[in-house]
């Protein structure tokens, strides 16, 4: 009896540590896209600082947009992947917790005599 809850609890926590993994995907992909835009804007700031482009104020406003995009969006999903790498962690050893307390049997396959 004791089993059968055990098992919905690691379902469960399957379940939790399958949602976390892809939070964690989405904010590896995210991070990607802010370190993009924070070269982008440094690269645009360099160029009107150098001359290549001229410096309008659209230009200028571009290079400080993506600068704050990038800066703000990577630090915000850091923080959210070390936080949802930390559950995935803890939710990890949970599940491994209670498959380790199950008393599992182990089925032998009595043609060929070996375990299952």
């Amino acid at each position: 009896m004791a089993n059968i809850h055990a098992s919905d609890e690691i379902a469960r926590l399957e379940d939790q540590i399958e949602r976390l993994a892809a939070t964690i995907e989405n904010c590896r992909k995210v991070i990607f896209i802010c370190k993009g835009a924070i070269i982008s804007g440094v690269l645009l700031a360099a160029s009107l600082a150098l001359g290549v482009v001229n410096p309008g104020p659209l230009a200028i406003l571009c290079a400080i947009s993506l600068l704050l995009f990038g800066i703000v969006g990577f630090g915000s999903n850091w923080s959210t992947l070390k936080q949802s790498s930390a559950a995935l962690n803890q939710v990890e050893q949970m599940r491994q917790q209670l498959i380790s307390n199950m008393e599992l049997r182990l089925v032998v396959n009595e043609e060929a005599g070996e375990p299952r």
